[in-house]
């Protein structure tokens, strides 16, 4: 995202904005500083009187499987005075893709112009659960050392899960 600003604008320039508007996707978000750095930078490239921009409505959606990462970036977002939709999904669960086309769509006015993701990556050991990052979105503790690896971190046994089931989306 810190490099983005460098090519934003050629992009926004380039596209041809039949579609509704300019589409954000921040997946795994966490408090949402991605999503809200790219608005941040929308809204500066527009005060700063880019024409291209003007008339260019932004959405951004935010997806975690943590409530309360969702808290959090709802509180960014109002702090910053900018606007986020949250949603609570698990990308790992069998219904990722229906729950995320039941709140943005599908088809090609719902497109995203832009994906960003920092899904978890640490490889959690197999004497936690032969799957790891599936066992800790569970209701019940799955053992006492579950609690060293919070959703935040629980990339599954090899640190991909969330990496690869984002790629298949």
């Amino acid at each position: 995202v810190q490099h983005l600003h460098a090519s934003l604008l050629g992009y926004i320039n380039n596209s041809n904005f039949d579609r509704p508007g300019f589409r954000i996707l921040d997946m795994c978000c966490g408090s949402g500083v991605q999503a809200l750095a790219v608005l941040g930078m929308l809204d500066v490239l527009r005060k700063s009187g880019h024409d291209s921009l003007a008339a260019v409505n932004v959405e951004a959606v935010a997806v975690d499987v943590n409530q309360r990462a969702l808290r959090f970036t709802e509180f960014n977002a109002r702090l910053n005075r900018l606007q986020v939709t949250t949603m609570q999904t698990d990308l790992l669960a069998d219904d990722a893709v229906i729950s995320i086309e039941k709140l943005v769509g599908r088809g090609e006015n719902k497109k995203f112009d832009i994906l960003l993701a920092n899904p978890p990556f640490i490889p959690t050991p197999n004497l936690v659960s032969d799957d790891a990052a599936l066992a800790l979105r569970g209701t019940t503790s799955i053992s006492n050392n579950s609690q060293s690896y919070g959703l935040f971190s629980s990339g599954g046994v090899s640190g991909e899960d969330c990496l690869r089931a984002i790629i298949q989306m």
